[in-house]
């Protein structure tokens, strides 16, 4: 456990910038799913349950958020990163293969396309790509 004291940090910056991304990314109509709220002042003061008056914020850097959904969302995405984790050369601590917001930011939509695709069929699509590893096959654990 004491090995990933070093990337927490990062851990860190990463869950903030998934939460604030992920709506963009996975895109099509995320403000339709019953359990996602959205700011808009206008709409709220409407008296629509759906809008909020006050942006949400990221849940560790407080950043503004247009939407609040469940982080549950994110959570199975962000555990399948851990591949971008590995051992330093002396072994005695974890470091980043990859800058892991830099690789969100590449590869988030990719990833969240498939994410939408296997959550509508209610399976885990198991395709392949590409022969780099540093590329979605990481995402779905085919390194």
């Amino acid at each position: 456990m004491e090995r990933w004291i070093t990337i927490v940090p990062d851990l860190l910056e990463l869950f903030d910038e998934m939460q604030l991304t992920f709506p963009t990314f996975l895109g099509g109509r995320f403000g339709k799913i019953n359990e996602v709220c959205i700011f808009d002042e206008r709409m709220y003061e409407k008296g629509t349950k759906k809008y909020r008056k006050t942006p949400s914020k990221t849940q560790y850097f407080f950043r503004d958020m247009k939407y609040e959904y469940p982080t549950a969302y994110l959570y199975p995405i962000y555990a399948a990163l851990r591949v971008l984790v590995g051992p330093n050369a002396e072994r005695t601590t974890l470091v980043w293969k990859r800058n892991p917001v830099e690789f969100w930011r590449d590869y988030g939509q990719e990833i969240c396309a498939r994410y939408r695709s296997s959550s509508q069929s209610g399976r885990v699509r198991a395709e392949k790509d590409g022969d780099e590893c540093d590329h979605i096959r990481c995402y779905e654990g085919g390194c």
